[in-house]
């Protein structure tokens, strides 16, 4: 009766242990589940985000010779600029020295106008 009883307990037990380790499996297989669910997620928001960085690249690179572009048309306008300014200042000089070659005319001119019209009436 006693080895019966003993053969009955060492059922009840390696049954309790069968689903323990059944019990022990599925956990295992859930957290093994959700941590390749995990890593996927993980691997697919590396992905995007490398992804995103290499358009934030190309993006920088079109902005950075764009800019390349603005500097030297503004160099380019700079120079053009400074030209025309030389230009202008030199029309500038050009134009005081005729005005003033032709009001030291005009005014000879009149002066000798002047001086002959003294002289007449004396």
């Amino acid at each position: 009766m006693r080895i019966k009883e003993s053969e009955i307990n060492l059922n009840f037990i390696n049954k309790y242990l069968q689903q323990l380790s059944e019990s022990y499996k599925r956990q295992i297989q859930d957290m093994l589940s959700k941590f390749s669910g995990t890593v996927k997620a993980i691997r697919m928001t590396s992905e995007k985000a490398a992804a995103i960085d290499k358009q934030q690249e190309a993006y920088i690179k079109d902005l950075q010779h764009r800019m390349k572009l603005l500097n030297s048309k503004i160099q380019y306008l700079e120079m053009g600029q400074k030209n025309i300014l030389k230009q202008v200042f030199e029309l500038h000089g050009f134009f005081l020295i005729l005005d003033l070659i032709i009001m030291s005319t005009i005014f000879s001119i009149f002066f000798n106008k002047f001086r002959r019209n003294e002289y007449s009436f004396k």
